[in-house]
């Protein structure tokens, strides 16, 4: 034991188990060496083996790191129910501020975001140092729309600790507090979507700073370099550095939110990203050649296992409907997209698939109308103010809120509207929504 333990904490994960396997065949139902094997197999990604260590863990003697890690791997398979089931047992056995923040993450992902300030609370308590949970009050907080409060913790994002860790940059100057200043640095972090979504800040900064320069994610350089042309633009930190430095200020571009986005009054909700009108001419006079208008954007999956694709996604059968109005452009990215547009009968371009996002910003514009799940077809068609209607889960990511309609996701105003479940997992209500809105605006080829 004393062996595997050494090895587990080096991170030699393949020997310490071989070695907590030796134990396990002369001691079978030990507690201890169960769920070490099962914490082995969370970081392996075989959250079923583990389920299956560590509730037999749990039933041999009850453990609070047993029932932390069995929480830990119902939840990382989406079982959110008997996560919390196991993390409640836990805190029978002893609360501990890890056990209170996880479970305080579990309800500000699942809509209940006042339960989730309740067990932060109880996790600051114990370890009022704690950073995770700071993170977790921040999510829960901007779920709620409760933007006075909501970025206090934001920048807890940079802590090594969380484990949706962003990388802060260090450009030799001081970060920048909002006021008039000569050079900016500004940089992107937490994916393209949140990139789009955080750079309509940008119009604001550029009324107090003289000289801009961004660095975003490369695909996003044409977009943004057409949309802010006095801003200098680069698809990484050495080269923005070599080709800007000094800077008077630096901030990243999540971090604007605190400075600009306080209340609800202080979203604009007006576009901000302005596609290439030459390639937008050029998709609409394609989309021609091949069907008649109205051309109905569309994407039907988002996300990974990590960011609940199973959640966000819905099969394409099920917009059927769609092809009554028009002709259906797929916008939908991924190595099934076109073998999944086909057999459903829309239109497929390789464009579409995201690896231009410029090109696939002309091919969203070009669009009387979007019609998508949660993912980054939203923030692209919400920033260029492309009628966007939203097929949203009942417990969504904070960009989603908890409310439903027009205007529901504050960073894109009316144009974007969220259709939401009503009852996890059931689609029917959200598509009947966003038939209606089809059939009430485009009803010529449906009569």
């Amino acid at each position: 034991m004393h062996q595997a333990l050494e090895m587990h904490r080096a991170g030699n994960i393949n020997e310490a188990a071989n070695t907590y396997n030796q134990v396990l065949n002369r001691y079978p139902d030990h507690p201890g060496v169960l769920y070490l094997l099962g914490d082995i197999a969370i970081r392996a990604g075989c959250n079923g083996l583990a389920i299956n260590l560590l509730r037999t863990s749990v039933a041999n003697g009850p453990m609070v790191e047993a029932y932390t890690a069995l929480g830990c791997a119902y939840r990382h398979e989406h079982f959110m129910e008997q996560a919390d089931e196991a993390w409640q047992e836990a805190l029978k056995i002893k609360p501990t501020s890890e056990v209170y923040n996880n479970l305080s993450s579990l309800h500000s992902d699942h809509g209940r975001p006042q339960l989730a300030l309740d067990y932060i609370a109880d996790a600051l308590a114990l370890e009022p140092d704690n950073v995770n949970a700071k993170w977790n009050r921040s999510l829960a907080l901007l779920s709620m729309s409760d933007w006075e409060r909501a970025w206090d913790d934001h920048d807890a994002r940079f802590d090594p600790a969380v484990q949706q860790v962003s990388t802060s940059r260090d450009y030799g100057c001081k970060k920048w507090k909002g006021k008039s200043v000569a050079r900016l640095a500004i940089h992107g972090e937490q994916g393209v979507g949140d990139e789009i979504m955080f750079m309509s800040i940008l119009p604001e900064v550029l009324a107090i700073a003289n000289e801009v320069a961004i660095e975003v994610e490369p695909r996003l350089m044409d977009l943004v370099e057409r949309s802010f042309p006095t801003v200098k633009v680069y698809g990484n930190e050495q080269a923005m550095k070599a080709h800007e430095a000094p800077f008077d200020a630096s901030i990243a571009l999540g971090s604007l939110g605190k400075l600009f986005r306080t209340s609800a009054e202080s979203f604009p909700g007006t576009p901000y990203l302005k596609a290439d009108p030459e390639r937008v001419a050029y998709w609409r006079e394609k989309y021609a050649e091949w069907g008649e208008g109205p051309y109905v954007g569309l994407a039907w999956q988002g996300g990974t296992k990590e960011t609940r694709i199973v959640q966000r996604s819905i099969s394409p059968r099920h917009f059927e409907f769609l092809k009554e109005h028009g002709t259906v452009v797929s916008l939908q990215y991924g190595e099934m997209a076109q073998q999944q547009a086909l057999q459903n009968g829309f239109l497929f371009f390789p464009e579409s698939c995201g690896h231009l996002l410029d090109e696939l910003a002309a091919m969203t514009a070009a669009c009387d109308i979007v019609v998508t799940c949660a993912q980054t077809l939203v923030h692209l068609a919400g920033a260029m103010g492309v009628q966007t209607e939203v097929l949203t889960p009942l417990y969504s990511s904070w960009r989603y809120g908890t409310s439903r309609g027009p205007g529901a996701m504050a960073w894109y105003g009316e144009n974007v509207t969220l259709h939401r479940q009503t009852t996890d997992g059931d689609w029917t209500g959200p598509l009947a929504s966003v038939q209606k809105v089809i059939d009430n605006q485009f009803p010529g080829k449906a009569e």
